[in-house]
């Protein structure tokens, strides 16, 4: 009986750990700066390392990318938006920081109508522990600029 008892202790704790029991948690290598974030975020895309992009988002960031991409994974989000006209494929592309809004542990990238390479995309970002993690995607597909 022992065994037993231990072994689901192990399996419960192991589950606690996989959602994230005791607080959302960034990866070590997440960036320290939204600004930083924004930035790898589309150089990840650009260089089609969609595991990279998808290890800067939250698990509710990556649903939400996926859902706003009309797809089933962040892998697969992050295959299809790099077929949109609007994103452009710059491997080197920094943020300057004057399309962010930061709010405490909070920021907004907000690239509707602006020369980057996250045209017409709004990232959510939250800093956790470690770093800054995006937590919500929104892609303005039909969206006209001007219009």
């Amino acid at each position: 009986m022992p065994a037993a008892t231990t072994t689901w202790v192990v399996v419960i704790a192991g589950a606690l750990g996989a959602v994230g029991c005791g607080g959302d948690q960034a990866g070590p290598g997440a960036p320290s700066d939204p600004k930083e974030t924004v930035s790898a975020f589309a150089q990840r895309l650009a260089r089609q390392d969609t595991t990279g992009a998808c290890e800067l988002m939250t698990p509710e960031g990556q649903q939400a990318f996926a859902r706003n991409t009309g797809t089933s994974s962040c892998a697969s989000a992050a295959n299809k938006i790099m077929t949109k006209s609007s994103v452009r494929r710059e491997p080197d592309w920094k943020s300057d920081g004057s399309d962010l809004t930061v709010s405490g542990q909070t920021a907004s990238y907000d690239g509707y109508c602006n020369r980057s390479p996250l045209h017409n995309i709004r990232l959510t970002l939250q800093e956790m522990n470690n770093g800054w993690l995006i937590i919500d995607y929104d892609d303005q597909i039909g969206y006209v600029c001007g219009g």
